[in-house]
Protein backbone atom coordinates (compact mmCIF):
# COMPACT_ATOMS: atom_id res chain seq x y z
CA UNK A 1 0.00 0.00 0.00
CA UNK A 2 2.88 2.17 0.71
CA UNK A 3 4.86 1.79 -2.47
CA UNK A 4 0.94 2.92 -4.19
CA UNK A 5 0.36 5.80 -2.32
CA UNK A 6 3.94 6.77 -2.99
CA UNK A 7 3.25 6.86 -6.72
CA UNK A 8 0.78 9.15 -6.57
CA UNK A 9 1.19 12.69 -7.57
CA UNK A 10 2.08 15.37 -4.32
CA UNK A 11 1.46 17.95 -6.58
CA UNK A 12 -2.15 17.42 -7.35
CA UNK A 13 -4.62 18.54 -4.91
CA UNK A 14 -6.53 15.48 -4.26
CA UNK A 15 -3.89 12.71 -4.35
CA UNK A 16 -2.01 15.09 -1.70
CA UNK A 17 -5.85 15.26 0.48
CA UNK A 18 -6.13 11.30 -0.14
CA UNK A 19 -2.88 10.07 0.83
CA UNK A 20 -2.97 12.67 4.32
CA UNK A 21 -6.29 10.95 4.73
CA UNK A 22 -4.97 7.35 4.57
CA UNK A 23 -1.74 7.99 6.61
CA UNK A 24 -2.87 10.46 8.90
CA UNK A 25 -3.81 8.21 11.50
CA UNK A 26 -1.73 5.13 10.89
CA UNK A 27 0.21 4.34 13.91
CA UNK A 28 3.76 1.84 14.09
CA UNK A 29 3.24 0.25 17.43
CA UNK A 30 5.34 -2.75 19.22
CA UNK A 31 4.55 -5.59 21.39
CA UNK A 32 5.32 -5.37 24.81
CA UNK A 33 6.95 -8.17 26.71
CA UNK A 34 3.75 -10.21 26.65
CA UNK A 35 2.93 -9.83 23.54
CA UNK A 36 0.38 -6.97 23.87
CA UNK A 37 0.03 -3.75 21.96
CA UNK A 38 -0.64 -0.30 23.58
CA UNK A 39 -2.61 1.87 21.19
CA UNK A 40 -1.48 5.34 21.63
CA UNK A 41 -3.68 8.01 23.15
CA UNK A 42 -4.13 9.90 20.15
CA UNK A 43 -5.52 6.53 18.53
CA UNK A 44 -8.00 5.92 21.31
CA UNK A 45 -9.52 9.14 21.22
CA UNK A 46 -9.40 9.00 17.18
CA UNK A 47 -11.56 5.89 17.71
CA UNK A 48 -13.61 6.09 20.56
CA UNK A 49 -12.80 2.95 21.78
CA UNK A 50 -13.30 2.47 25.26
CA UNK A 51 -13.25 -1.13 26.53
CA UNK A 52 -13.73 -3.64 23.57
CA UNK A 53 -12.53 -3.78 20.42
CA UNK A 54 -13.07 -4.65 16.90
CA UNK A 55 -10.15 -6.18 14.75
CA UNK A 56 -10.41 -6.31 11.11
CA UNK A 57 -7.94 -7.79 9.09
CA UNK A 58 -6.45 -5.86 6.41
CA UNK A 59 -3.75 -8.26 4.14
CA UNK A 60 -0.75 -7.07 6.10
CA UNK A 61 -2.15 -4.92 8.73
CA UNK A 62 -5.25 -4.72 11.24
CA UNK A 63 -7.80 -1.86 11.55
CA UNK A 64 -9.31 -2.04 16.00
CA UNK A 65 -12.43 -0.19 16.14
CA UNK A 66 -15.08 0.37 18.47
CA UNK A 67 -17.96 -2.53 17.98
CA UNK A 68 -20.40 0.22 18.59
CA UNK A 69 -19.24 2.45 15.66
CA UNK A 70 -18.27 -0.57 13.30
CA UNK A 71 -21.24 0.22 11.26
CA UNK A 72 -19.97 3.78 10.59
CA UNK A 73 -16.73 2.43 8.22
CA UNK A 74 -17.67 2.66 5.09
CA UNK A 75 -19.22 0.66 2.70
CA UNK A 76 -19.97 -1.92 6.34
CA UNK A 77 -23.71 -1.54 7.05
CA UNK A 78 -25.18 -2.52 10.15
CA UNK A 79 -25.92 -6.19 9.65
CA UNK A 80 -22.51 -6.69 8.28
CA UNK A 81 -21.23 -4.76 11.53
CA UNK A 82 -22.77 -7.23 13.76
CA UNK A 83 -21.55 -10.15 12.12
CA UNK A 84 -17.82 -9.26 12.34
CA UNK A 85 -18.47 -8.74 15.97
CA UNK A 86 -20.26 -11.78 16.63
CA UNK A 87 -17.75 -13.82 14.31
CA UNK A 88 -14.85 -11.94 16.54
CA UNK A 89 -16.05 -12.72 19.51
CA UNK A 90 -17.03 -16.46 18.60
CA UNK A 91 -12.61 -16.80 17.26
CA UNK A 92 -11.93 -15.17 20.49
CA UNK A 93 -13.67 -17.84 22.96
CA UNK A 94 -12.66 -20.63 20.57
CA UNK A 95 -9.06 -19.88 20.46
CA UNK A 96 -9.12 -19.65 24.45
CA UNK A 97 -10.59 -22.69 25.02
CA UNK A 98 -8.51 -24.20 22.47
CA UNK A 99 -5.73 -22.53 24.29
CA UNK A 100 -7.33 -24.23 27.71
CA UNK A 101 -7.68 -27.66 26.36
CA UNK A 102 -3.85 -27.60 25.41
CA UNK A 103 -2.52 -26.44 28.78
CA UNK A 104 -4.72 -29.35 30.14
CA UNK A 105 -3.66 -31.28 27.88
CA UNK A 106 0.44 -30.18 28.77
CA UNK A 107 -0.48 -31.05 32.44
CA UNK A 108 -0.25 -27.55 33.37
CA UNK A 109 -1.41 -26.94 36.81
CA UNK A 110 -3.94 -24.25 37.71
CA UNK A 111 -1.31 -22.22 40.29
CA UNK A 112 0.82 -21.19 37.21
CA UNK A 113 -1.98 -20.88 34.61
CA UNK A 114 -3.78 -17.71 37.15
CA UNK A 115 0.04 -16.34 38.06
CA UNK A 116 -0.53 -12.63 37.74
CA UNK A 117 1.24 -11.06 34.44
CA UNK A 118 1.25 -14.93 33.14
CA UNK A 119 -0.29 -15.41 29.12
CA UNK A 120 -1.51 -17.85 27.10
CA UNK A 121 1.44 -17.95 25.09
CA UNK A 122 4.09 -17.96 27.71
CA UNK A 123 1.95 -21.08 29.62
CA UNK A 124 1.94 -22.98 26.17
CA UNK A 125 5.52 -22.48 26.03
CA UNK A 126 6.86 -23.68 29.74
CA UNK A 127 3.85 -26.50 29.80
CA UNK A 128 5.92 -27.69 26.27
CA UNK A 129 9.16 -27.05 28.03
CA UNK A 130 8.10 -29.27 30.49
CA UNK A 131 7.67 -26.58 33.54
CA UNK A 132 4.13 -27.16 35.10
CA UNK A 133 3.91 -26.48 38.19
CA UNK A 134 4.31 -23.02 40.14
CA UNK A 135 7.11 -24.56 42.46
CA UNK A 136 9.10 -25.20 38.99
CA UNK A 137 8.40 -21.83 37.45
CA UNK A 138 9.61 -20.28 41.34
CA UNK A 139 12.78 -21.80 41.26
CA UNK A 140 13.64 -19.97 37.92
CA UNK A 141 16.28 -17.75 37.37
CA UNK A 142 15.42 -14.20 35.21
CA UNK A 143 18.35 -15.61 32.44
CA UNK A 144 16.12 -18.59 32.45
CA UNK A 145 13.08 -17.06 31.41
CA UNK A 146 14.42 -14.47 29.17
CA UNK A 147 18.12 -15.37 28.46
CA UNK A 148 21.67 -14.08 28.64
CA UNK A 149 25.14 -14.51 28.09
CA UNK A 150 27.68 -16.98 30.05
CA UNK A 151 31.51 -17.53 29.73
CA UNK A 152 33.21 -20.53 29.94
CA UNK A 153 37.23 -20.92 29.85
CA UNK A 154 37.08 -17.43 28.12
CA UNK A 155 34.27 -18.41 25.70
CA UNK A 156 31.09 -16.58 25.62
CA UNK A 157 28.11 -18.02 24.71
CA UNK A 158 24.07 -17.03 24.51
CA UNK A 159 21.99 -19.25 26.92
CA UNK A 160 18.45 -19.67 25.57
CA UNK A 161 15.97 -18.07 27.79
CA UNK A 162 12.18 -20.28 28.03
CA UNK A 163 10.30 -17.33 27.07
CA UNK A 164 12.81 -15.19 25.24
CA UNK A 165 10.51 -15.08 22.36
CA UNK A 166 8.20 -12.90 24.13
CA UNK A 167 10.68 -9.98 24.57
CA UNK A 168 10.38 -9.80 28.52
CA UNK A 169 12.33 -7.01 30.48
CA UNK A 170 14.55 -8.62 33.06
CA UNK A 171 12.54 -6.13 35.42
CA UNK A 172 9.22 -8.22 34.08
CA UNK A 173 10.71 -12.06 34.17
CA UNK A 174 11.99 -11.03 37.97
CA UNK A 175 8.38 -9.81 38.84
CA UNK A 176 6.84 -13.03 37.65
CA UNK A 177 9.56 -15.51 39.60
CA UNK A 178 8.69 -13.18 42.69
CA UNK A 179 5.16 -13.58 42.19
CA UNK A 180 5.57 -17.36 42.20
CA UNK A 181 7.59 -17.52 44.68
CA UNK A 182 5.38 -15.28 46.97
CA UNK A 183 2.78 -17.97 46.75
CA UNK A 184 5.24 -21.34 46.73
CA UNK A 185 7.50 -20.18 49.63
CA UNK A 186 4.61 -18.30 51.92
Amino acid sequence: MEEQLSKLSSIRGRHRSFVRSVTRYATSVQYDGQGRIQIPDSLLIYSSIKKEVAVIGMINKIELWDPSIISKIDAIDEDTAKELITRSKETLVKEKEAISQKLKDLGVEEALINLKGMTQGMLVILGQKNIKKLSDFADLSSDELIGGYDEKKGVKFKIEGYLEEFALTKNEADDLIINARNVVFK
